[in-house]
C-alpha cells in the first residue's frame, strides 16, 4: 500500500491505496481540519497552536498508515507552509517525529496536480472548463479541455487569507462584500495573462470545483435543501445556476448561527464558506458558465494517480 498526505492550509488529507489499480485501488480517503494558516497566515508564520493541531492530526494519520501496512508515503505541503518563515523548521519536526519527508510544492505544480486528479473525475467532454480549488491559503485555477491544460495559475487568495484580511461581520455586510469582491477582482485581473483575461479568451461554460467548499455545496444542496443534481456520475455532481443562487442566499449570505442549522455543512467550514462563496460567485459573474460540477478528486488524487506509480522513495 502507498499513501499520499496533503498538508493544506485549512485541512490535512490522507489517501491510502494501491496506485497500480487507479481509482479502484483507493481504500481510504480522509480529510481532517487543522487550520494550519489560522492566526499566522497574514504574517507568514505557523503559530505554535496550529503546529500542535497539525501534529495531533498527523499522529492520527500514522495509525492509519500502520494499520494498512503502508510502505511508501508522498507528502505535499502547500500555501501556508511554502510561505511561512518557519515552514522549513516545521517540516523538519514532522520528519523527525514521523519519518517521512515532505515536499513543499509551488503553486504552479499544485495546480497541475489538482488537474491530474480533477480530469479523472470530470464527465467525458470536449468542452473547455475551468477547474477551481479553494484552499485555506491559495486558490488554484486551471483551464482545461479534455485532458489538456490550456492555462493554470495559483493565487494567494484562499479562504483563511480572505477571512483574516477582512474579518467580515456576522453576517457579512454589503460594504464588506463590496470590498472583498474588489480585492478579488484586483488579484484576478492583474497582468495580461490574468485569470480574467484567460476567461475572456477561452470562455469556459463549466466551473468544475474541487475540494472542501464544493463538497459543502454538494452536500448542503442535496441533503439539507433536497435539491436534485442535473447530472451525477461516480465522482461528480452537476448543478445549475438556480441551485447556486439558492446556496448563495441561504448559506453564503447567512449568519453563522443560520449556517449552524445545516446538518451537512461541517463545523470547520461554517465560518469560511462566506468568503469562499464570494470567490465562487465572482467567477460565475465574470465567466459564461451555466453550471457547476462538483468533483470528488483534487490534489491528493492527482499525486496518487500521476506521481505515486513512479515513486521509489
Amino acid at each position: 500500500m502507498q499513501a499520499v498526505i496533503d498538508l493544506g492550509s485549512n485541512t490535512f488529507n490522507l489517501l491510502i491505496g494501491d496506485a497500480k489499480l487507479g481509482s479502484a485501488g483507493i481504500v481510504l480517503s480522509l480529510e481532517q481540519p487543522v487550520g494550519l494558516g489560522r492566526g499566522g497566515i497574514q504574517n507568514n508564520l505557523i503559530t505554535p497552536e496550529a503546529e500542535e493541531r497539525a501534529m495531533q492530526v498527523l499522529a492520527g494519520f500514522e495509525q492509519h498508515l500502520q494499520s494498512h501496512n503502508v510502505s511508501k508515503v508522498l507528502a505535499m505541503a502547500t500555501s501556508a507552509i511554502r510561505n511561512a518563515e518557519n515552514g522549513p523548521a516545521f517540516i523538519q519536526k514532522i520528519k523527525e517525529r514521523f519519518g517521512y519527508a515532505i515536499q513543499t510544492i509551488s503553486g504552479e505544480l499544485e495546480a497541475g496536480l489538482i488537474f491530474e486528479g480533477a480530469k479523472r473525475a470530470f464527465p467525458n467532454s470536449h468542452e473547455t472548463f475551468l477547474v477551481m480549488d479553494i484552499g485555506g491559503g491559495s486558490v488554484e485555477f486551471i483551464l482545461g479541455k479534455g485532458e489538456t491544460v490550456l492555462w493554470k495559475r495559483s493565487y494567494e487568495l484562499g479562504a483563511i487569507r480572505l477571512q483574516e484580511k477582512f474579518a467580515p461581520s456576522n453576517p457579512m455586510q454589503a460594504d464588506e462584500i463590496f470590498q472583498i469582491n474588489k480585492w478579488i477582482d484586483t488579484m484576478l485581473s492583474a497582468g495580461k495573462d490574468s485569470l480574467y483575461a484567460q476567461l475572456e479568451r477561452h470562455k469556459p461554460i463549466t466551473l468544475a470545483g474541487t475540494s472542501g467548499s464544493f463538497e459543502s455545496l454538494k452536500d448542503v444542496l442535496e441533503k439539507d435543501f433536497g435539491q436534485k443534481s442535473l447530472h451525477k456520475s461516480e465522482h461528480s455532481r452537476s448543478f445549475g445556476l438556480n441551485h447556486w443562487s439558492l446556496f448563495l442566499n441561504r448559506v453564503v449570505f447567512a449568519s453563522l448561527e443560520e449556517r449552524q442549522q445545516l446538518a451537512n455543512l461541517v463545523d470547520f467550514r461554517r465560518e469560511l464558506i462566506g468568503v469562499a462563496g464570494l470567490l465562487i460567485d465572482r467567477l460565475i459573474q465574470k465567466s459564461e458558465t451555466d453550471r457547476i460540477i462538483c468533483l470528488d478528486f483534487a490534489l491528493k488524487e492527482g499525486v496518487f494517480f500521476s506521481l505515486m506509480p513512479d515513486f521509489q522513495g
